[in-house]
């Protein structure tokens, strides 16, 4: 078989399959097709509800984490906080050994995994980037502004360490200082475990998943046997009007066969 013939076979046998399947599914019952059509459209449409679910609670998940990790800069981090003379901030040795102590507390699965610390300009100040080239991202943009946003270590926006971004961390950035005219002088970043998350996560989409199968099965059990009964009753039918109209057409030979007999005519047949 030459190259063009091999793909022509390719070509039709596809549609083959396509065409068999659909002979197949015409030669079913009327009942037997509404349930396979019922059933991918209902456990269509209630998968997709149940996935917009698990992204609503998703998201309210990750909101909470967020207000969460903003509480934890604001009355962890930056209390720590001092100005030198000059009105800079100090991220002196003192500041640091403070620091470090925080790192690996919280409860299980949301522990203190890092925290670092921008200038208002997008400079990293703690700990001090070796470049100190200023970097804006939008979550950086975002948190400067006033806002708290949630972001994970996998989701590249500036250096991460090998560590940090195979465990998947949860990132909150969070206004951290402000002036006394409400300007954020200091944006702070800190990394979480994301294991209660995750496992919440899990167990709402496991949760919705099953919601889903318990009302779709009684929902399609009602209907096909509503549609398996009026298939019944029009199959009934369907054999009524056949009988009925065989009953007919027999009726009609046999009068147009005694029409036409000599006897019925008033000859006598031919001796």
């Amino acid at each position: 078989m030459n190259t063009k013939s091999k793909k022509i076979a390719h070509e039709i046998a596809p549609l083959s399959l396509v065409q068999s399947a659909w002979t197949r599914l015409k030669s079913l019952s009327l009942s037997a097709q509404f349930l396979i059509a019922a059933s991918l459209i209902v456990f269509g449409l209630m998968t997709g509800v149940s996935l917009f679910v698990a992204a609503q609670v998703e998201k309210a998940a990750r909101n909470a984490a967020g207000s969460a990790g903003g509480v934890r800069l604001q009355t962890l981090v930056a209390p720590l906080l001092e100005r030198a003379e000059d009105g800079e901030f100090r991220f002196d040795e003192k500041f640091q050994a403070n620091v470090s102590r925080l790192i690996g507390t919280g409860p299980p699965g949301q522990r203190i995994i890092n925290i670092k610390i921008w200038s208002a300009d997008g400079r990293q100040v703690y700990p001090p980037d070796a470049s100190g080239e200023p970097l804006l991202f939008d979550e950086l943009e975002q948190a400067l502004a006033g806002r708290t946003i949630v972001s994970r270590t996998t989701v590249a926006k500036h250096a991460y360490t090998d560590e940090e971004e195979a465990q998947s961390l949860l990132e909150v950035y969070s206004p951290l200082v402000r002036s006394s005219e409400g300007v954020v002088l200091l944006a702070g970043e800190i990394y979480e475990e994301s294991e209660v998350l995750e496992r919440q996560i899990a167990e709402t989409r496991r949760t919705s998943m099953a919601g889903v199968f318990l009302l779709s099965v009684p929902m399609l059990s009602m209907l096909y046997l509503v549609v398996r009964r009026g298939a019944q009753l029009i199959e009934q039918q369907r054999r009524t009007l056949k009988e009925s109209l065989r009953n007919a057409i027999e009726l009609s030979v046999e009068t147009i066969a005694s029409a036409s007999s000599p006897t019925m005519r008033g000859q006598k047949p031919a001796s």
